[in-house]
């Protein structure tokens, strides 16, 4: 009876040491089960203008992981918003953060003009850039740019310039089409200028940038250009030069062939080289002329309507008229004296003409706003 009830405690432990070994290794598979999968990383991507540069932390990320957002936009952009997908944007210090959500990401970048001029890119520069133009039916507004000592090659395809870029920022105001192509301003391999023009039968009300780019050279300026209605762009910058013309040593030195210096004319013409078409004539005018008998002595006062910032050509002729007939309305007659005139002013230096008709000379004055200008006529 002893040993059977040995033998039975003997198999009651086995059975019990069988019992926790099942257990035991029932919970370890538990174990196993419970664990979480291993989270898979998901791809951020970006979307942002040309130009701006965007860089993220990471080109991807797990669920929970902070992500920052750097952007680098050019001074003629502004940063408007930054988003990924659903998940919250937020500013600060170093840039844009957002925590990854469990899915792939887009960082879209927004911005706006921030009308912000960039007028120099490792000397290249713009020459002729109005920041106000106005629709016209017939003409062209036309903008220069000039490479400095840096020439581009010059290249040419059905389109212009192939090595430049001219951008519209918004497309509603100067359309793409709108935009001609880019020509150089000199003959040769190396084009050391450029010019472009706007269709302005094509555009519209509002503003937008234009961006220039030298892709030769990876240079870049920007012109903000408002689109106003005719005659009402820039009275804020208009003003009257008062020019002083004298020219009375010219009679004894001239030779007027049939006419006398009773019926013969000064006749001075200044040109607006940088004029925008729609300006109102009451604030500047593409051109204005004045005559002048050569017998009358003294000074001579001629007002213009200019415009700051603008630069004129100044030019002066001789013309003959018939005698009796009044000089401000007289059919005039060209007048060739066989020697050069030659005009000087106080501005810039004098300038020659240096054929033998003599007829005609002129000189260009950038700050023809200036309030004291004289402009001085010879014979040589």
């Amino acid at each position: 009876m002893k040993k059977f009830a040995k033998i039975f405690v003997c198999v009651l432990v086995v059975a019990a040491f069988a019992v926790m070994a099942f257990a035991c290794n029932g919970d370890s598979g538990n174990e196993n089960n419970d664990k979480k999968p291993v989270a898979e990383p998901h791809e951020i991507t970006v979307s942002a203008p040309d130009g701006v540069d965007v860089t993220t932390s990471a080109s991807s990320a797990t669920e929970g992981v902070v992500v920052t957002v750097t952007v680098d936009a050019p001074a003629w952009y502004e940063v408007t918003g930054v988003t990924a997908g659903d998940a919250t944007c937020t500013s600060g210090a170093d840039g844009y953060t957002f925590t990854m959500p469990d899915e792939d990401v887009e960082v879209v970048v927004t911005v706006a003009d921030s009308g912000v001029d960039v007028n120099e890119a490792d000397g290249m520069t713009w020459v002729t850039a109005p920041s106000q133009i106005a629709p016209n039916s017939y003409n062209s507004q036309y903008f220069e740019v000039s490479f400095g000592n840096t020439a581009v090659t010059n290249t040419i395809t059905q389109e212009g310039m192939s090595n430049v870029r001219v951008v519209s920022t918004n497309q509603a105001v100067i359309p793409e089409d709108a935009i001609s192509g880019v020509d150089s301003t000199n003959d040769g391999a190396s084009a050391f200028g450029a010019v472009f023009g706007i269709d302005l039968s094509q555009v519209a009300i509002g503003s937008t940038t234009l961006i220039f780019t030298d892709t030769q050279h990876d240079r870049t300026i920007a012109k903000y250009v408002t689109v106003c209605e005719a005659g009402t762009i820039q009275p804020e910058r208009a003003c009257v030069a008062e020019l002083t013309i004298q020219f009375n040593d010219i009679v004894q030195d001239a030779d007027l062939g049939d006419f006398t210096a009773d019926n013969v004319v000064v006749l001075i013409s200044v040109n607006d080289q940088d004029y925008i078409y729609g300006t109102d004539p009451e604030y500047g005018k593409q051109y204005a002329q004045q005559r002048f008998v050569l017998s009358s002595e003294g000074s001579h006062l001629m007002n213009v309507s200019i415009l700051k910032d603008h630069s004129y050509t100044v030019n002066a002729s001789l013309w003959g008229f018939e005698e009796g007939e009044d000089p401000e309305t007289a059919q005039l007659q060209q007048l060739y004296t066989g020697q050069s005139l030659k005009i000087y002013n106080n501005v810039n230096s004098a300038y020659s003409l240096t054929t033998a008709t003599g007829n005609s000379v002129s000189m260009e004055i950038y700050d023809l706003a200036n309030p004291e200008i004289l402009i001085s006529l010879y014979i040589e």
